[in-house]
Formats: structure tokens, C-alpha cells, sequence
């Protein structure tokens, strides 16, 4: 991250772990997608079908219409609010970075699969001007107020992708504009994948030679440190009962654990793995835990949030659970959650890797002009 060639993850940004004494005491440029109005340019319009916009009321929770059914999280407000506390969890994980993969300056053209609220995207616009980005997702929730080189489209990545395919010119080697990404992100998309190895598949084949893709996921079990004081119960129950539901619709929640073999079968090379130990409750202690107690503090915030959004969907659909089983099963696992006594953590996982091939420096000229 200290290769001053890499893409500027603007240093002021999250730039240090003093910024973070509690849950929502960080600065203003962190508390939304949306962003700064006076200087972004909408590209949001109101050609969305009337379908897309038809979602699904079920249980109290809305969710998605697009390809109905096919992801059990709902897309409402209060999702909306913590997918956002999410992405500030990852930021601060990444010592404020938005990746870790090593970017070349001349990065112009960006994926962010999954993009949710679209927060990782438009943030990525803003600290890099001279890419375009792209998010894509099932729910059109995303902000109408954006950067001008930002976009987002309603789409399932897990159907065949449509994008121009980044053919090199024969006589310079070099791929045209508008063809192919320089780098491709996805975060959070365990419980929505049902097959990584086609996904990486069609992202290296969309990649240009020399891009990087990007898997920033999470590991559904819960884990109980040995010493504490309480042994968590509730929560890992919790954990895999939904790991249950997952199975049923064809998800594996532990597959981050195979990704760097899956990766190389795609064809990338330089797989990187990097992990992460999310805390929930500011319990740690020891030379870290500043950081530690903050995270701590925000995934307690996330995991409150996240155990009803998660199992109604999942245990409803897939198990047959009533809401009441459901609320049930989400009230005996929040006791423990908030309950300082239960030591226990969840494990994340940041793969990056690239394509074969030098890097497109076509565009490095103009992205330095700009």
C-alpha cells in the first residue's frame, strides 16, 4: 500500500485509528453515499421499468424485484443504513483503504460487482478521477446524486455478461477505450453467489491484460476465543442455521476458503490472500486495541442489525421458519451480541489476483493530464 505509483487512496481519508473513539464519531465524509451534491453530476434516470421498481414485501422487509427471489437480503432503509456502517467497517479494517490490490496509475476502467448502496464505488470515483466506474447490482438503491465518471446498472452478475470483451489491437497490443476493466471489485457477495468459479471465470475473461480482481468476503462461522469468560452459543446456532438455509439454495458460505485454488484455476496469477479478524463487542485487549475496540463497536453495530436481515429471508424461504421462529432465533443470538462476556469473532478474507500480461498504459497520458 506504500507503492507511491499505486492510485491515491486519499491519505486524509480514514487516516488514522484516532479518528474512531466510538460508533458514528468519524468525520462527515463518512457518513454517506451520497455524497457531495454541489459537485456531482447525476446519471441516475427514470428510464428504470416499472418492474425493477415492483419489489417484494415479505415479513415486514422489502427486497429486490429484479430476478425476484434470487438473493434473500432485503433492500430497504434500514439494510440500506447498514450495508453503509459496513463499508466504514471495511475501511477502517483496511487502515482506510478502499483495496489492497496493487493498482497501476493507469487504472481507468473499474467493476464493483454488487455495489449495494453504491458507497465503494462512488468513493472510488472521488478519489480517482481519471477512472470510469461501474457498479452493478440487483436493486436499483443506489443514489441519484453521483460523481460524473460513476454509473450503476441493474443487472445479475451471475447470468453471462454483456460488457465488449477487451480484445488487443494486433499491431500496438493494446486495448481500446471502452473495452474490458482494469480492475474488478466484489465485497459482501457470499450469500448471493452460487458459483464463484464461473464468476471469476468471466472476470478474468472481461479483464485486461495486467487488471486485478478483487474479493473482499466474510467466513459464516462464528468463532469463541478459548478465554472467554462466556462460551457463545446463540450466535454460532444462529450462524448455522443460515449456513443450513444457504446450502439449500445452492450457496456455500465458507467458499472464500477456497478461492486462491479456484482463482488460479481461472487463469490469474499472483494470488494474494490477505485475513482480517472482525471482533464483536469492543473486547479485545493488547497492543491493537484501539482499532480492535473500534471495529469491535461497529460490528456489534452491523451483527445487531444483520441477524434479523439475514435469517428472515433465508430461514423463511429455504427452511420454512415462521417470523416468529425467525425473531426468536434472532433475539437469543442479539443477547449475546451485546452481552460483553461472549469473545467472539468472525473471520474476513481479501483476495486479489491478476491477469497475465503487461498493463494497459494507454491511457496513463490523459489520466495524468487530468
Amino acid at each position: 500500500m506504500s507503492n507511491p505509483n499505486h492510485i491515491s487512496h486519499d491519505a486524509g481519508y480514514y487516516a488514522s485509528v484516532n479518528d474512531y473513539d466510538g460508533l458514528g464519531e468519524t468525520s462527515d465524509d463518512a457518513d454517506s453515499a451520497i455524497g457531495d451534491t454541489e459537485s456531482s453530476t447525476t446519471t441516475l434516470t427514470d428510464s428504470l421499468t416499472p418492474s425493477v421498481m415492483d419489489y417484494r414485501f415479505e415479513n415486514g422487509r422489502r427486497y429486490h424485484a429484479y430476478k425476484d427471489g434470487s438473493y434473500a437480503l432485503p433492500n430497504d432503509e434500514p439494510e440500506l443504513e447498514r450495508l453503509d456502517l459496513q463499508h466504514r467497517l471495511w475501511r477502517l479494517s483496511l487502515d482506510g483503504a478502499l483495496y489492497l490490490s496493487p493498482l497501476p496509475p493507469s487504472t481507468n476502467s473499474v467493476l464493483d460487482l454488487g455495489t449495494g448502496t453504491g458507497i465503494w464505488a462512488i468513493e472510488f470515483a472521488d478519489e480517482n478521477p481519471s477512472a470510469t466506474v461501474t457498479g452493478v447490482d440487483l436493486s436499483p438503491v443506489q443514489p441519484r446524486w453521483i460523481p460524473p465518471n460513476c454509473q450503476f446498472q441493474i443487472d445479475d452478475i451471475e447470468e453471462e455478461w454483456t460488457y465488449p470483451l477487451p480484445i488487443p489491437d494486433p499491431a500496438s497490443g493494446e486495448v481500446s477505450r471502452g473495452r474490458g476493466f482494469d480492475f474488478i471489485h466484489g465485497r459482501m457477495l457470499n450469500l448471493g453467489v452460487k458459483d464463484w468459479p464461473r464468476l471469476f471465470r468471466q472476470s478474468f475473461t472481461h479483464l485486461r491484460p495486467g487488471g486485478y480482481f478483487e474479493a473482499q468476503e466474510f467466513e459464516q462461522t462464528v468463532h469463541c476465543e478459548a478465554d472467554s469468560p462466556k462460551q457463545g452459543v446463540a450466535l454460532r446456532k444462529w450462524s448455522d442455521r443460515v449456513s443450513d438455509a444457504a446450502k439449500k439454495a445452492g450457496i456455500n458460505t465458507q467458499a472464500s476458503r477456497h478461492f486462491d485454488q479456484q482463482l488460479r484455476e481461472a487463469g490469474f496469477v499472483d494470488v494474494t490472500s490477505k485475513h482480517f479478524r472482525w471482533p464483536v463487542g469492543p473486547w479485545p485487549e493488547g497492543e491493537n486495541s484501539k482499532k480492535e475496540k473500534t471495529l469491535g463497536v461497529w460490528v456489534q453495530g452491523n451483527a445487531v442489525a444483520a441477524l434479523e436481515a439475514v435469517a428472515l429471508g433465508m430461514l423463511s424461504r429455504y427452511e420454512g421458519w415462521s417470523k416468529e421462529q425467525v425473531l426468536g432465533l434472532v433475539r437469543e443470538a442479539r443477547e449475546e451480541v451485546v452481552d460483553m462476556e461472549f469473545h467472539q469473532y468472525i473471520n474476513m478474507n481479501v483476495h486479489y489476483a491478476r491477469k497475465p500480461g503487461p498493463t494497459n498504459t494507454a491511457f496513463t497520458a490523459s489520466a495524468t493530464a487530468e
